[in-house]
């Protein structure tokens, strides 16, 4: 088995394990076996996937212990963009008179246009990501994954606006599991604040000091470490 073939395996085992713990919680928190349990668990499976994918290069940053896992931000990314695809195809059949019968009035409405949006930059990344896209990419290679965490806000503000009355009637009374879609929410928010918060260390890192005799100075250690040149953005991923 070629290094690459391994890479693959090993990130589709742990995708199929995270599906598993998430058709496993949707379930213990509706208690049903419906196309809602396949879709609410693809779209956590998802964005758990594209999370990790992104919040990789982070938690390398700041634990060198880490830096091993970095191979896998490409697999994992990609099986979560798979996975977004997946779910998109069970929104339609869950909700058939909204997204087929209705089509394309729905495209109007605000939760719509941030989905497709979010899409659009993720299904870039994923082509990106091939031997030929990122050739045809070039220098603009990086900056492009970057729009990722764009794609990753989007779709946290897009689960707030369908999702927000069912999280406060559950804050009013705690009397079930949190809502899967407020735990991936959650944890996208950590995933996008802790890249914020890399970007900030490395920016004071970076920025000049000034010296006794007011004469401004760099740091000692102005350029790019091992490390940080390690940390390359994270690749595609459906980001749904």
């Amino acid at each position: 088995m070629t290094a690459s073939q391994s890479l693959w395996l090993r990130s589709t085992l742990f995708a199929a394990a995270l599906l598993v713990v998430s058709l496993i919680y949707s379930f213990a928190h509706t208690g049903s076996l419906n196309i809602a349990l396949v879709s609410d668990g693809t779209a956590f499976t998802a964005g758990i996937l594209i999370g990790c994918s992104f919040v990789l290069s982070s938690l390398s940053y700041f634990f060198d212990f880490l830096d091993s896992k970095l191979k896998y931000r490409k697999q994992i990314g990609i099986l979560g963009y798979y996975f977004a695809l997946v779910h998109i195809v069970t929104i339609f059949i869950r909700f058939p008179d909204t997204y087929i019968h209705n089509f394309p009035s729905w495209m109007a409405r605000p939760d719509a246009i941030l989905g497709i949006l979010a899409m659009f930059i993720l299904t870039y990344m994923a082509i990106i990501s091939t031997d030929y896209g990122t050739h045809k990419a070039g220098k603009y290679f990086r900056p492009l994954l970057r729009t990722g965490y764009i794609a990753y806000g989007l779709l946290v503000v897009r689960a707030y606006l369908i999702q927000n009355e069912t999280w406060f009637e559950w804050l009013n009374t705690l009397d079930s599991l949190p809502p899967p879609r407020l735990i991936l929410t959650i944890f996208a928010i950590g995933v996008i604040s802790l890249r914020i918060i890399m970007q900030l260390h490395i920016h004071l890192k970076r920025k000049p000091q000034t010296a006794e005799n007011g004469v401004e100075v760099a740091v000692l250690s102005p350029s790019p470490t091992t490390q940080q040149q390690s940390q390359l953005p994270p690749q595609p991923t459906s980001q749904a």
